[in-house]
Parts: C-alpha cells; sequence; structure tokens
C-alpha cells in the first residue's frame, strides 16, 4: 500500500504540475519510432487492463464465493465487532482494493512505456552512430558529426 501511494503520488506530482505533458511533447520521435511506440502503449494498455481486471474478478470470487475465506481481510472488524453479514465491510474492502489494484498497475505501465521508449530511442541512436562510424575515414566523427547524435529526448527545446 505504500509502494502504491508512493507511485501514485508521484504520477499526480509531475502530472500536476505539467512536467510529465512537457516531457513527452518534447519527445522527437522518428515515423518508425512513432509507429512502433503506438503499437507497444496498446499492448501495454491491453496487458494492464487485463492485468486489472483478472485481479478484480479474482477479488471478486475470493471475498464473496468462498465462504467467509477472506474475512480475515476484514480483521479489524471481524475480530473486534460481531458482524453477521459482513457485506457492507466487504464492499467497502473490494473498492479500496480496486483503487489499490489501479495505483499499482497502470503507474507500473506508464514507467514501463516511458522505459520502453526511450530503449527504442537509444538503440536507433547507437544503429546511426554504428553506420557514421562504419562510413567514416579511420573510424572518426567529427564534433558536427556528434551535434547530429544529440537525443532530442531530453532537450528543452
Amino acid at each position: 500500500m505504500i509502494l502504491c501511494a508512493i507511485s501514485q503520488s508521484t504520477y499526480f506530482a509531475v502530472s500536476y504540475s505539467g512536467r510529465l505533458d512537457r516531457m513527452l511533447s518534447n519527445i522527437k520521435l522518428g515515423a518508425k519510432c512513432a509507429k512502433y511506440s503506438r503499437m507497444i502503449a496498446v499492448l501495454y494498455t491491453s496487458i494492464a487492463w487485463v492485468m486489472f481486471l483478472i485481479n478484480f474478478a479474482l477479488l471478486l470470487y475470493s471475498v464473496f464465493f468462498t465462504g467467509g475465506y477472506m474475512d480475515l481481510t476484514l480483521a479489524p472488524i471481524s475480530s473486534h465487532v460481531n458482524v453477521s453479514n459482513p457485506v457492507i465491510p466487504q464492499i467497502v474492502f473490494i473498492f479500496c482494493s480496486i483503487y489499490l489494484s489501479a495505483a499499482w498497475i497502470f503507474p507500473h505501465a506508464m514507467s514501463f512505456m516511458l522505459a520502453t521508449i526511450f530503449t527504442h530511442q537509444f538503440k536507433e541512436l547507437s544503429k546511426s552512430f554504428v553506420r557514421m562510424l562504419a562510413a567514416s575515414d579511420e573510424s572518426r566523427i567529427s564534433d558536427s558529426d556528434i551535434e547530429t547524435f544529440t537525443p532530442k529526448i531530453f532537450t528543452s527545446e
């Protein structure tokens, strides 16, 4: 739960301050990388939603259909208060668990997406660097050629 709070708070802070928006809008992607990033974004989003829905379905099953097996999760209520039918506490537990699950899965999917975009960009940069080294005389590159390799991802133009 603490990791969920940290992850959710971090994404809220960078989104609210506008830093995430500025970073994402400053990323200059080539057509090939943009197509790859869109495909990966759809894939990661789909995987995140499937994980969330499976987690939700298993949670619903374990709370409502296992004959009280998960009543242990309602420990303060079930141990100190004699409740014959704990449906209301179970519903509250489900809503809290939905929030925690979403706060865990979706920021991780976004972090993984950003890492994938940066990794792909740097692999492309490495390939073009190797091509330029192979094409140059004596495997040397001029200062002006090095300027062409400066990643535009981190500039604030």
